[in-house]
């Protein structure tokens, strides 16, 4: 009878055979060997349509978005907790409600940022435009390249300072390049939407030209 026992007791214990969740992107409708890109991703992308909202979608739209969200519903909470001054909590509420009153937005007009245009207008080179772009970047305007602190291609275990080419605002270098009537009208609503823009800073910029 110990015997019995001691056997039954050391029976193998059943395992559940694990799936990888990445299994279920595959479209197994596709022959790997002709289009194994769709093969690996065919099922995501029946199963993740982009939204009628959205341009793009995907993995990191989703997290983007989420991360989004969060930032939105801490920013909110703090705006109507009453938090102690002098407090994270009070600082983002007070700064997140300024960003909400649209309409003392609006009643200020451009009276905030009336100093940076100046000086943009009274740049006399490129050398005094690069310069005064530090000043910018400072206050959340980044114009003419990038620059950020990221973990470094070449040792991760450090981090290194990158510099890129800033946008180029239409999507790509060929939309100014191409002279195809399509690429003339894109241009063409390209400048008039740069001046309406500049229009509310009370300044004709029609002669403008791209």
């Amino acid at each position: 009878m110990l015997f019995f026992n001691f056997c039954k007791n050391n029976q193998s214990p059943t395992t559940e055979k694990t799936v990888d969740p990445l299994a279920s992107h595959i479209d197994t409708t596709v022959k790997p060997q002709v289009d194994f890109f769709e093969y690996a991703n065919g099922n995501w992308f029946k199963n993740n349509p982009i939204p009628a909202s959205e341009s793009v979608y995907g993995i990191f739209k989703i997290i983007q978005d989420t991360i989004n969200n969060q930032i939105k519903s801490i920013c909110e909470n703090a705006m109507v907790s009453q938090a102690k001054e002098g407090t994270n909590e009070q600082k983002i509420g007070d700064y997140y409600a300024s960003g909400m009153d649209t309409i003392s937005i609006e009643k200020a007009g451009i009276q905030g940022i009336i100093p940076f245009l100046k000086a943009v207008d009274d740049a006399k080179s490129v050398e005094e435009l690069l310069a005064y772009a530090h000043t910018l970047r400072e206050n959340g305007v980044h114009p003419f390249y990038s620059f950020w602190i990221s973990q470094d291609d070449k040792k991760s275990t450090d981090y290194a300072v990158f510099l890129g080419q800033g946008g180029l605002s239409l999507p790509e270098r060929e939309y100014y390049m191409k002279q195809e009537d399509d690429f003339k009208t894109i241009r063409n609503q390209f400048v008039a939407h740069i001046n309406n823009i500049l229009s509310f800073a009370k300044k004709d910029y029609t002669n403008l030209t791209c």
